[in-house]
């Protein structure tokens, strides 16, 4: 007897109609179905769990970058005011006129 004999020996089958040939293949294909369904939501999850990553990822080097530009920015923005300082507090007329062509260049 196997396994199989035994479990069907512990089953009821008075209270099915259908046939048992017809119950398993009915079995088996619903078990099959639960397994392919499982599956595929498997594969789907580790494809989120990868783009997430990715995305993660890509989001921490565009912040890296927004902060270096920003950080490029203030400095830029300091020397400006140097020079503006620079301009105010000079002497010499040439001097200033020299100064405030290249703030005029550099000013945005």
């Amino acid at each position: 007897m196997t396994k199989h004999d035994t479990i069907v020996e512990d089953v009821d089958l008075d209270r099915f109609r259908s046939p048992i040939r017809v119950l398993a293949r009915c079995f088996q294909r619903s078990r099959d179905n639960w397994k392919r369904k499982y599956m595929e939501l498997k594969s789907e999850l580790k494809r989120c769990q990868v783009r997430m990553h990715d995305m993660a990822e890509s989001r921490q080097q565009w912040r890296e970058k927004a902060e270096a530009t920003e950080r490029e920015l203030a400095a830029l923005q300091r020397e400006l005011q140097e020079l503006q300082r620079q301009v105010n507090c000079s002497g010499s007329e040439s001097e200033k006129k020299g100064l405030s062509l290249v703030l005029a260049v550099l000013a945005p």
